[in-house]
């Protein structure tokens, strides 16, 4: 399993955790969390292109 296949998974979870009619405050939580794994998998994604591109100083 690859770590997109891992974040999609984690994502297919937190929103299982929805199916659980969570409150205003758990529903900001997990809204977080799946920003925090989508944002994982720009990262991943654009990994080569970071490296490729040198530092600014």
């Amino acid at each position: 399993m690859d770590k997109i296949q891992i974040l999609n998974s984690m994502i297919w979870n937190v929103a299982e955790l929805l199916k659980f009619e969570p409150d205003d405050a758990e529903v900001r939580v997990l809204s977080e969390i799946m920003q925090g794994i989508n944002e994982l998998k720009r990262l991943h994604a654009t990994r080569e292109i970071r490296k490729a591109i040198p530092e600014r100083w």
